[in-house]
């Protein structure tokens, strides 16, 4: 339970995007500018995930992210991240407060959380997510 609860803390606090896959590829032409619907901070955040730029993250495109992600977090190099690890790579979370200090969480179990996650704000069911399937993500339920 509080590996799913830090996982959505983090995410909750990252994913915040709204717009129609018209506004994705209308921003296209001007790489810089905020995406319609968005800030320009939430457009960068979704070019961040959309390597090929085609206004719609694929699965394996977010799954990229993920393990990323997870090898920025995991600092010692030992195959999980800890509460330590977490709290480095998110110092707002819990303002420097443990998260639960036995937590241990691995890139198969966080790979596997993160991508049943784009499987249902997949509403499509189409192995990709504009925008707006994008902000979904943050009101997933575990």
């Amino acid at each position: 339970m509080a590996k799913t609860y830090l996982v959505l803390l983090l995410l909750t606090v990252s994913y915040g995007m709204s717009q129609t896959q018209d506004a994705a590829q209308q921003a296209e032409t001007k790489p810089d500018a905020p995406i319609p619907g968005l800030t320009a901070e939430q457009s960068r955040f979704f070019r961040y995930f959309d390597a090929n730029q085609d206004g719609q993250i694929s699965r394996e495109e977010y799954r990229n992210v993920i393990v990323r992600f997870f090898e920025r977090m995991d600092r010692k190099h030992h195959g999980y991240v800890d509460d330590a690890e977490i709290r480095k790579a998110f110092p707002a979370v819990r303002q420097g407060q443990p998260i639960d200090p036995h937590i241990r969480m691995s890139l198969t179990e966080f790979e596997d959380f993160m991508l049943a996650r784009f499987d249902k704000a997949d509403v499509e069911h189409n192995g990709v997510l504009p925008p707006a399937e994008f902000k979904v993500l943050q009101n997933t339920p575990e």
